[in-house]
């Protein structure tokens, strides 16, 4: 491997400026860059929790509404969208459609509640395929 040339500022007879791969300060800051760190990605795991409880109530009220107002020759409450999500399910589940909905609230309830674990994407996914 060769060997970097020296920049224009060295050969002027400024100093160098030090090396960033060489860690600086004590041990006690170097801990609290830690922490804080930790402290950061357990804040971005709470907002991705609550996205995912929001997703879960907007997809439980948007299949509920779609699936009570749904008449097979026209739109309904919730539009295009609905009648064919609609039609969809009681294609595939029959009356067990209206299962969908409640699994997703109980996604939802539990993606909320702090005394549980986490929810993943399995998890979540296992809400939607249960059924």
């Amino acid at each position: 491997m060769e060997r970097a040339r020296a920049s224009r500022l060295a050969a002027k007879g400024v100093k160098a400026a030090p090396n960033r791969r060489i860690r600086q300060g004590s041990a006690k800051a170097r801990m609290e860059g830690a922490r804080r760190r930790t402290d950061d990605s357990a804040a971005a795991q709470g907002e991705r929790q609550e996205l995912l409880a929001v997703a879960f109530l907007a997809s439980s009220a948007f299949l509920l509404l779609a699936l009570v107002s749904y008449a097979p020759d026209r739109d309904n409450l919730v539009g295009r969208a609905g009648a064919f999500v609609a039609s969809q399910l009681f294609a595939v589940l029959g009356l067990g459609a209206f299962v969908v909905p409640f699994a997703c609230f109980l996604g939802f309830v539990r993606a909320i509640r702090r005394t549980t674990r986490r929810i993943g994407f399995p998890v979540a996914l296992s809400y939607l395929v249960l059924v």
